[in-house]
């Protein structure tokens, strides 16, 4: 038997197929001919347990949008991959030796994990739900996290993630620190829990460094002077 179905009804099904056509627009300066991607040569990525679809151009052109729900796209920007260490790494995915895998042990599971936009709540949201703990901010699009190799691997696959690797210490510049170059440091543990700072300050005693201050609040770096001895 046949149905026939409301014309109202109809309509509102045909609706639901994405829309590839939908007009952008640049937010910043623009390339070439000044004509903001199309949607159609963009990689649709959708962000497992939230509303946030991310449109990304790769390639020549690195850039990106983004929406949320039923709104429109927001205007098209342009990023970068580079990442800002002390060592002034550039792209991971095309510089040697960024996030060497025998970094990682004196890293004890901490990685720089990049993704392919600036990093939205509902990233941070997602990897602490796969079992990381997300760190600060690294320019550009990174942040770290601290998990285990199985959280890694599955962080790797989330569609949304550029790129992962050690944080180890020839990335943090923690080879610095070293007898012989006597200095006055303000230093930061990357968790901001009491137990980290003085593991780190018993970290500094052992290889001959005098710690001045210890904080008992607020950021590390403010108010603890190391300075390692002759």
């Amino acid at each position: 038997m046949r149905i026939a179905l409301p014309a109202t009804l109809l309509l509102t099904v045909s609706c639901q197929s994405p829309t590839l056509q939908e007009p952008l627009e640049w937010e910043d300066d623009l390339p070439g001919d000044g004509q903001a991607p199309s949607l159609e040569d963009a990689r649709l990525v959708e962000v497992s347990g939230s509303d946030l679809t991310i449109a990304i151009w790769e390639g020549a052109l690195s850039a990106w949008a983004a929406k949320r729900g039923g709104e429109p796209f927001s205007k098209v920007r342009h990023t970068t991959y580079r990442l800002a260490t002390r060592n002034g790494l550039g792209d991971p995915r095309l510089v040697d030796g960024t996030g060497d895998e025998d970094e990682a042990g004196d890293g004890e599971g901490l990685y720089m994990v990049q993704f392919y936009t600036p990093p939205f709540e509902e990233y941070r949201r997602r990897l602490r739900s796969l079992g990381g703990k997300v760190f600060h901010y690294l320019p550009n699009n990174a942040h770290l996290v601290r998990m285990t190799p199985e959280v890694r691997r599955q962080v790797e696959g989330e569609p949304f993630v550029r790129w992962v690797g050690p944080f180890g210490p020839r990335i943090d510049g923690v080879h610095d620190l070293l007898p012989g170059r006597p200095s006055r440091y303000y230093l930061q543990p990357v968790d901001q829990d009491p137990a980290a700072k003085q593991r780190l300050a018993a970290w500094i005693r052992e290889r001959g460094g005098v710690v001045h201050v210890v904080s008992d609040r607020g950021s590390f770096t403010r108010s603890t002077k190391i300075m390692p001895s002759r």
